[in-house]
C-alpha cells in the first residue's frame, strides 16, 4: 500500500513539475534612456496573442521578467524606450500584409532605428541571465529627408539629427551559454541567401536555383554541426528560420527578375512552373510543427508565397494583392491548417476591418458573413474566437 501511495505521489509530483514550469529572462542594463524596461512576447503567427510588459530598472540597473505557467517555448523582444511597442505591434501586422502595398517599402523607415531591442527564445524551465548594453550615434539630414523621416514616424531631433549606426550589445552571463549566443547569431542569416541571389539577378533562373542551393545547404550544414548542443526546440526553431527564409528569399528573386527581365516573369507566371522552383517555392506539408508555426521568416515567407499563388491564379505578375475572395481562399486552399485560421483571425481583428469594410473589399455580402461564422465552425478551438466573437458581437 505504500508503494502505491508512493508511485501516486511522484506521479502528481512529475506532473505538476511538467506542466507549470517557468522562463525567466534577467539581467544588468547599461546606458539605458530610461529607468524603465519593457518586454513583448512575439508572436509571429498571431499579433493578437502578443503580451506587453513594463519594470523599473533597479539603481543597480537589474530587471527580471518571470513567466509562470510556460509549455512551450516563445519569442521575446526587450526595448528600452516606450515608443517601440507601438511600432513592433504594427510590425507584427504588417508582416502579415494587413495593410497595403506600403509596408513593402517606406514603412520600413521606422524600423532601423531599433536601437535598444534584444531578441530572445525562451523556454519552459529556462532562465535567461544577460547584459544589455546600448551605443548610438547619429547624423544630420537635409530638410527633404526630415520630411521624409516625419511621414513615417522616424523622431527627428531639433537639431535636425536621427539616430543611426546604433548597437545594442548582447552579453550572456552564466556557464551554459552556447544555445542563446548562437541564436543570437542566427537571427538574419538567411539573408546570406538573399546577398548570393541578389547576384544572379541579371543571370538564369538555373544559376540562381544552384546559389540558393550552395548557400541553404551551408546554412543547414552549419546548424546540423551543433545541433546536439542545442535543445530540439531552439533547432526546430532556428532550422524553420532558415529554411522558411530561404524560401522568401527565392520568392524576393522573383522581383529582381521582374525588374531586370519583365517579359520572362510574366511568361513564368503564364506558364506551369518547372519542378525544380516549385520544389524551393512549395511549403512542402500540410502540417507544420510548433516552432514552423511560431517562426517570424515562415509567417513572411506565407505572406510572399499567397502572392506567389495569386500570380499564378491570374497568370500574370503583380506584387501586391486587395482582400478579396480569390485571396482568402488561396489561404484556404493552400496554407496548412493552423496558419490558415491564424491568418484569417488576424484579418477578422484587424481594427481597419468590420463587416462594411470587408463587404467592400470582397464584394459579397455573403462571404463575409460565412467566413466570420465559418471560422468558429471549422476551429472551435482557436486561441483568437473569443476576441473575434466579441469583435462581431456573437
Amino acid at each position: 500500500m505504500k508503494k502505491v501511495f508512493l508511485s501516486i505521489t511522484v506521479a502528481i509530483l512529475f506532473s505538476l513539475n511538467t506542466f507549470a514550469q517557468n522562463a525567466v529572462i534577467k539581467g544588468t542594463v547599461k546606458n539605458s534612456p530610461t529607468d524603465t524596461i519593457y518586454l513583448q512576447t512575439m508572436p509571429f503567427h498571431s499579433p493578437y496573442s502578443s503580451e506587453v510588459r513594463s519594470l523599473k530598472i533597479s539603481p543597480k540597473g537589474e530587471f527580471k521578467f518571470e513567466f509562470d505557467n510556460v509549455e512551450k517555448a516563445f519569442v521575446v523582444q526587450i526595448y528600452l524606450e516606450k515608443k517601440y511597442l507601438k511600432a513592433n505591434k504594427e510590425y507584427l501586422l504588417w508582416s502579415n500584409y494587413l495593410k497595403t502595398e506600403e509596408c513593402r517599402s517606406d514603412f520600413c523607415n521606422k524600423f532601423y532605428q531599433y536601437f535598444g531591442t534584444a531578441t530572445f527564445f525562451l523556454e519552459p524551465n529556462k532562465t535567461i541571465d544577460v547584459k544589455i548594453e546600448r551605443y548610438t550615434s547619429r547624423k544630420k539630414v537635409s530638410k527633404e529627408q526630415i520630411e521624409n523621416y516625419n511621414k513615417n514616424g522616424v523622431e527627428v531631433a531639433a537639431d535636425n539629427t536621427v539616430e543611426v549606426g546604433g548597437e545594442t550589445r548582447i552579453i550572456f552571463k552564466g556557464k551554459d551559454i552556447f544555445q542563446e549566443e548562437y541564436f543570437q547569431k542566427s537571427l538574419n542569416r538567411s539573408h546570406i541567401i538573399g546577398k548570393r541571389l541578389a547576384i544572379y539577378k541579371s543571370m538564369s533562373m538555373d544559376k540562381a536555383i544552384k546559389g540558393y542551393q550552395k548557400s541553404l545547404k551551408q546554412l543547414l550544414d552549419d546548424l546540423n554541426e551543433v545541433k546536439n548542443k542545442l535543445s530540439p526546440a531552439c533547432y526546430n526553431y532556428i532550422k524553420a528560420e532558415i529554411e522558411f527564409g530561404a524560401k522568401r528569399e527565392f520568392l524576393t528573386f522573383l522581383d529582381f527578375v521582374k525588374y531586370t527581365r519583365p517579359e520572362e516573369l510574366d511568361i513564368f507566371y503564364a506558364n506551369e512552373v518547372p519542378k525544380n522552383i516549385t520544389d524551393i517555392i512549395e511549403i512542402g506539408t500540410k502540417e507544420v510543427n510548433y516552432e514552423i508555426l511560431i517562426s517570424q521568416k515562415f509567417n513572411k515567407y506565407l505572406m510572399s508565397y499567397l502572392n506567389y499563388i495569386l500570380n499564378l491564379h491570374h497568370k500574370s505578375y503583380k506584387r501586391y494583392y486587395d482582400y478579396d475572395l480569390n485571396k482568402i481562399r488561396g489561404v484556404i486552399q493552400r496554407f496548412p491548417k493552423e496558419s490558415a485560421y491564424y491568418f484569417l483571425a488576424n484579418y477578422l481583428l484587424d481594427l481597419k476591418n468590420n463587416r462594411q469594410e470587408m463587404e467592400k473589399e470582397m464584394k459579397n455580402k455573403d462571404a463575409v458573413e460565412e467566413l466570420i461564422l465559418g471560422i468558429l465552425k471549422h476551429y472551435p478551438n482557436g486561441e483568437l474566437n473569443q476576441k473575434i466573437m466579441e469583435k462581431y458581437d456573437l
